[in-house]
């Protein structure tokens, strides 16, 4: 248990007129019309007590501050925030000193736990007291009764409320109290980096708010423009770029079959020539209409306060599984929401950073995009929706797609109860992917296998009394041409049995990850093939249902159901024998909101979203799968140069909307473009101090070299460094194809350098590498040749018996799959170290869960793996190399079949499931916890330069997006800031580590 005794935990509750949700807490603080109903507090485990407004000024609260007690707070943004902009200035309360402050969900992310306090408090078994009613009251005062004609404020103040709100406040005390007992407090350096974090957010971002306000004018003009364009180039027959359906018949009317209108898909075929230009001006209308990174300047607009600045932009951990930081600002769905990656689905929380998730296109297809994916917050206000079809939680103006009359366009939660009774919310789409390299006969085996089937010593058996199933299986088997015999044995049962030498390599017997590789044509089939076994079709509406007490097998079944453009529903039926699953499936893309109820409530939960180009991406929340929207929140990197941007701010700044649109149309680009390029210009320096930023080089790669002692690969960053090196992707492209940096060109470089760099470096395959060559639009089947001519024999041999083995059934064309398989294995010929710290990394995992409370060593002893109880909770514990712990909570290991039928041990570890607050399962491998051990690394990194800049340079640290600082100083160096950042901690030695930048007055793209 942890010693509390010097911690007072604190909490408030408010009330006001402004919209939380849409300003966060900064702006909310200092309207005038906020106010507080309460506080409550207690220090370590005395008596609680509580202040209103009106009573004098806690003498306690002066002598904790000046005896340097801690003062911790539940995502404590909201009540600093609350403190400096009301509690001093208007009640007189003392000034709260930010090196007192601590966060309790701060310490549960450090340890790998949930943000929400109480499902923190229901993953380390602590007791916490409900208070439903209590939740409803605080939601009810926090917004007015009523506003009079004249403008007088309603609350609702009567005695009665206020002192259930105040005890629902000392309630809310007792559960943070409850949960500091058993949470670790932060390390010392992990402290002193949060406090960092926290003067930065208090002290905040200047905004160029004039421009801001200019630019939203401007693109108001512009889309109203765009409306009217299109109209009037299609004869009315599109109205809005927005109507994707509507602008792909018009195409197909004018000669243009588009089976989607993605920009690189389109661009390609502009580029060969198969789009008449005739045609391309509406292309362009909706490529622009649709730009999404411009909605950033009304976020701009509504959290900048009223001396223009931004605050409260970054969370301190949060990305919880490496500790690096993440932004706030523009909001979405709460953090048990999931998204669909190739190893199944994943809590939005558990990926933050980035992750390979399944994207919905506007033209109704799915397909594997990867995306960053960021934590903001806190959320401010929050929607709930709960239907049938769809529930979930989420931001109130959060993006989402609905089919209506007039073609396909945006809703949001708040406006759900506007909708039409024949709108419907998109909910699925089918999957754009080859498929799997199966038959349709094999599908439908595998679905009879997996409802009825069963292995007996690695050979394949069915037993049936129907005689419709033993037709059915009878024909299958043949149509396969597999050999099976049958049986007749006793009770009239039949029974089926192929033979370990007959059963072919792709039977399975359960859904896993490997269905996610099937088309949308596959994964109809195998739906279509459950009512012959154990699930039946509906007569009146063809629907098809499906029961079984294996909840994960109903649950794929249902992932399936998405993928091939049907809507399934999950759901729990008990009975007198036991409880089953049951789903239920139908043909349909979308689904009427009728019915559902909307319920928007305050809340300083972290939101989470990640950014697909497609705009969209496949979500699921309590076992109800559907497509929703991004945010976009980080600035653009694309567009144009800085000196063009400032060029286009200067046309915005002094030209009304129309002239501007029509000089930034003729000498730069089309506005929405230009507006993106200027977004990072938002952001300037204070007045009388100029912005420095830098961003560190490769930092990833060069501490993975480190992290595995790749030593040839750490040379060659550091002969790169001293200018007597190469370009480090032509330095990988040779060593793959055994010549020399300089004979690698640039196509050379991309394909085979840049390309395997970022995908193969954390044990990443075919599909990873094929996934990233496709971002960077390299075809690498055109380099089969020139690669089996030059890599070692051995990669030609190697490859080609994969290409036996496991290529041929991927339905991966021959020439991309070899080409891939051989990139990977010459790469790993190549970093043998960083392949063996994957292997290390996985084995001592592995024996840390088989030896608790031993230490086990990854990496030449720079990382450690242990596996222990804290407060009675399992975790397996990840040491870093700066000595900083990274937390898996309950993990296990299970036994786990390869796919070259051997068998190993997988990791496992829980993390919160969805509305139901239950656990769910996750796994790691070695690559994956190599990752880790990188990513939170280079994290250690940037944390100790942000220290040096501030403790030694002087410098203000403002922004930390990605790998780059950006501080303000009135009188610094570019090269000392630089200097500064690269100054390595003792434990780093040998790390090569240089940065690069830039000072101005605004922030900017460094070209």
């Amino acid at each position: 248990m942890t010693d509390i005794s010097d911690i007072v935990t604190l909490d408030v509750e408010t009330r006001s007129t402004v919209d939380l949700r849409k300003t966060g807490p900064w702006p909310y603080s200092e309207h005038p019309n906020t106010d507080l109903w309460c506080v409550a507090w207690t220090v370590g485990e005395g008596e609680l007590k509580t202040w209103r407004p009106g009573y004098p000024v806690p003498d306690e609260i002066g002598h904790l501050l000046e005896s340097g007690y801690f003062f911790e707070f539940w995502n404590a943004d909201f009540e600093i925030a609350i403190w400096i902009n009301i509690l001093s200035p208007r009640y007189g309360w003392p000034a709260l000193p930010l090196d007192v402050v601590s966060d309790g969900m701060i310490r549960a992310c450090m340890m790998g736990l949930p943000r929400s306090l109480e499902q923190a408090g229901h993953v380390m078994k602590v007791d916490m007291q409900k208070d439903e009613q209590g939740s409803r009251l605080m939601k009810q005062m926090a917004k007015p009764r009523r506003i009079e004609d004249d403008g007088t404020i309603v609350w609702w103040d009567d005695a009665d409320r206020v002192d259930r709100l105040t005890e629902y406040c000392r309630q809310d005390v007792r559960s943070q109290r409850a949960l500091s007992r058993v949470l670790r407090p932060l390390p010392a350096a992990e402290r002193a980096s949060y406090l960092r974090t926290l003067r930065a957010n208090v002290r905040g971002i200047r905004v160029d708010t004039g421009f801001v306000d200019r630019a939203v004018e401007l693109l108001d003009y512009q889309a109203a423009a765009y409306r009217q364009q299109i109209s009037e180039l299609t004869n009315y027959a599109v109205t809005a770029p927005t109507q994707v359906a509507e602008i792909k018949s018009w195409l197909a009317d004018h000669g243009v079959e588009l089976e989607t209108l993605d920009k690189n898909h389109v661009a390609d075929l502009i580029e060969e020539g198969k789009v008449p230009e005739s045609v391309q001006p509406v292309i362009d209308i909706r490529a622009q209409g649709g730009k999404s990174s411009v909605s950033k300047f009304p976020a701009f607009q509504r959290r900048a306060n009223s001396d223009g600045r931004i605050r409260g932009e970054f969370i301190h951990h949060g990305a919880s599984k490496t500790g690096r930081f993440s932004g706030s600002g523009v909001q979405c769905v709460t953090g048990e929401h999931e998204v669909l990656t190739p190893e199944g689905w994943k809590r939005i929380d558990s990926v933050v950073g980035g992750a390979r998730i399944m994207q919905w296109s506007s033209d109704g297809s799915l397909s594997w995009v990867d995306a960053p994916v960021n934590c903001y917050g806190p959320a401010g206000e929050l929607a709930e929706v709960s239907g049938t079809i769809i529930r979930g939680r989420f931001t109130p103006d959060h993006r989402m797609p609905v089919s209506t009359g007039a073609g396909l366009s945006d809703t949001c939660p708040g406006a759900l109860g506007r909708l039409k009774r024949k709108d419907g919310l998109v909910i699925n789409g089918t999957a754009d992917q080859p498929g799997l390299g199966l038959t349709d006969t094999q599908l439908r085996i595998l679905v009879a296998f997996q409802a009825d089937g069963g292995w007996q010593k690695k050979a394949a058996k069915w037993r049936f009394t129907k005689q419709r199933k033993i037709e059915r299986l009878s024909q299958l088997l043949d149509r396969a041409g597999i050999t099976y015999k049958t049986t007749i044995q006793s009770a009239g049962v039949t029974a089926f049995r192929i033979d370990t030498a007959e059963v072919p390599h792709w039977l399975c017997k359960r859904f896993d990850s490997w269905v996610l590789g099937t088309s949308g044509r596959q994964a109809g089939i195998m739906l279509e093939e459950l009512p012959y076994w154990d699930g039946w079709r509906h007569a009146k509406n063809g629907a098809i249902s499906l029961s079984s007490p294996d909840r994960d097998q109903i649950e794929w079944m249902a992932t399936i159901a998405s993928l091939a453009g049907y809507t399934a529903t999950v759901g729990y039926y008990r009975a007198k024998k036991g409880g089953h699953w049951r789903i239920y499936v139908r043909s349909s893309r979308t689904t009427s909101v009728t019915g559902s109820s909307i319920r928007r409530y305050a809340s300083n939960e972290p939101v989470y979203c990640p950014t697909t180009p497609g705009g969209y991406w496949l979500c699921r929340y309590d076992n109800r799968i559907f497509v929703t929207g991004n945010c976009h929140n980080l600035p653009s990197r694309g567009g144009l140069g800085w000196q063009e941007a400032d060029e286009v701010r200067e046309t915005v700044m002094n030209h009304p909307p129309a002239e501007a649109a029509e000089e930034i149309d003729l000498l730069h680009a089309q506005v929405p473009t230009a507006l993106s390029s200027c977004l990072r210009g938002v952001i300037t320096a204070s007045e009388g101090y100029k912005l420095y930023c830098a961003d560190y080089s490769n930092i990833e790669g060069r501490f993975a070299a480190w992290l595995a002692g790749e030593d040839w690969k750490l040379k060659a960053f550091r002969e790169f460094d001293a200018g007597t090196g190469e370009d480090l992707y032509k330095v990988a492209a040779s060593g793959i194809l055994g010549i020399t940096p300089g004979e690698v060109d640039k196509k050379m470089r991309n394909a085979l350098g840049k390309v395997s760099e970022l995908s193969l470096q954390f044990q990443g395959g075919v599909g990873a590498f094929l996934s990233m060559a496709k971002t960077y639009r390299v075809e690498i089947a055109d380099y089969w040749d020139v690669i089996q001519q030059s890599v070692e024999p051995s990669v030609v041999e190697r490859t080609l018996e994969a290409w036996e083995s496991r290529g041929k059934h991927s339905d991966t064309e021959y020439r991309t799959w070899v080409a891939a398989e051989a990139v990977k294995l010459a790469w790993r010929d190549r970093h043998p170290n960083i392949v063996q710290a994957w292997y290390e990394c996985e084995n001592a995992m592995v024996e840390a869960l088989r030896t608790p409370g031993t230490a086990h060593y990854a990496c030449g002893g720079k990382m450690a793996f242990q596996a222990r109880r804290i407060s009675g909770v399992p975790f397996l514990l990840q040491r870093l190399p700066s000595g900083r712990l990274l937390y898996l909570a309950y993990p296990w290991l299970e036994h786990k079949k390869t796919p070259w039928g051997t068998t190993k041990p997988q990791v496992n570890y829980f993390g919160v499931e969805s509305q139901s607050r239950k656990w769910k399962q996750f796994t790691t491998y070695g690559g994956d916890t190599f990752q880790s051990g990188v990513q939170g690394g280079a994290c250690d990194i940037m944390r100790h330069g942000w220290a040096n800049l501030e403790d030694t340079g002087g410098y203000s640290v403002l922004l930390n997006v990605h790998d780059e600082l950006a501080g303000e100083h009135t009188d610094g160096d570019i090269a000392e800031f630089e200097r500064l950042m690269c100054s390595l901690p003792d434990w780093a030695e040998g790390l090569p580590v240089t940065a690069e930048g830039y000072v101005a007055d605004r922030y900017r793209k460094d070209d």
